[in-house]
Parts: C-alpha cells; sequence; structure tokens
C-alpha cells in the first residue's frame, strides 16, 4: 500500500479527505494516532483516520489511499488493549457522503446487541463490504451474515 503526505494528495484525494472531515468531525469524531501523524506530515496510507466511542464501541473510520478508495470502518468492544473488534471494507460506491452520514447517524446507539441489525442496513444501501477475518483473510458480507466478534 503506498504511503503520501497530505501535501501529495490529488484533487479526489482532498475531495474526499474534506468530505469525511466535515461530516465526522462535527458528529464529535477525533483523530487517531494515525491521523495526528498525517496532519503532522508524515506519509501515511491513509487520508483520513478518526474515531469515536459511544460507550458500547469504539468506532473507527478511516479512508484508504488507494483507487478506489475504501471506506474502513472497525468498531471495538471498550475491553481493553486486546479488546475484540470487527473491521469492514466497504466500498461507497462514490457516494462517500451518504455513507458517512449513515455511520454518523448509528453511531450513537450501535452496540453488541444490535450491531448485526446495522450492518444488514449498512449492506441494503452499498452491497460491497468485505470482513477482515485476520488469518481467513477478506470475505464478502451478504445479508444475514454472522459476523462474530
Amino acid at each position: 500500500m503506498p504511503l503520501i503526505r497530505i501535501s501529495q494528495l490529488n484533487a479526489a484525494q482532498l475531495k474526499d479527505r474534506e468530505v469525511a472531515l466535515s461530516i465526522l468531525k462535527p458528529a464529535n469524531f477525533s483523530p487517531t494516532d494515525d491521523e495526528r501523524l498525517l496532519e503532522q506530515g508524515l506519509a501515511m496510507a491513509t487520508l483520513v483516520s478518526l474515531g469515536r466511542s459511544n460507550g458500547s464501541f469504539e468506532v473507527i473510520i478511516e479512508l484508504k489511499i488507494d483507487n478506489p478508495t475504501p471506506l474502513v470502518l472497525r468498531l471495538s468492544k471498550l475491553e481493553g488493549l486486546d479488546s475484540p473488534y470487527v473491521r469492514m471494507l466497504i466500498d461507497h460506491e462514490g457516494r462517500l457522503k451518504e455513507l458517512l452520514q449513515l455511520i454518523v447517524g448509528f453511531q450513537d446507539r450501535i452496540n453488541e446487541q444490535n450491531y448485526k441489525e446495522i450492518l444488514s442496513e449498512l449492506l441494503g444501501r452499498f452491497p460491497t463490504i468485505y470482513a477482515d477475518l485476520g488469518e481467513d483473510g477478506l470475505r464478502q458480507l451478504v445479508a444475514d451474515d454472522d459476523i462474530p466478534f
């Protein structure tokens, strides 16, 4: 995966970054360590990396440098350093703003009891979602998939 500085972003990447920041920062998402390094001028593999805790999960959103730019959504339980998590790569199909608004809409209510329902809602609007299953690699999600933590 290529590394890039903010000063090296092309017009489309800058636009995606600006859209993400304009939606996520007002929704109280904070910079992750990767975002802070990017803002300090270091080369990173992300356009944006912001996170927010809702008391049940830490919700982290990243936009990767790849083309097309996938959105990475990571939901981590709040259980310390080795907390279980699920990491998904979502093809936003050129509808980044819509996807970010959808995530912001559920950020406060997603929890261990309803995350599968919310993932089904995501799949209904953005059908190309891959779950990162660690050693088992990526698997494309389908409706009613059982994604365990």
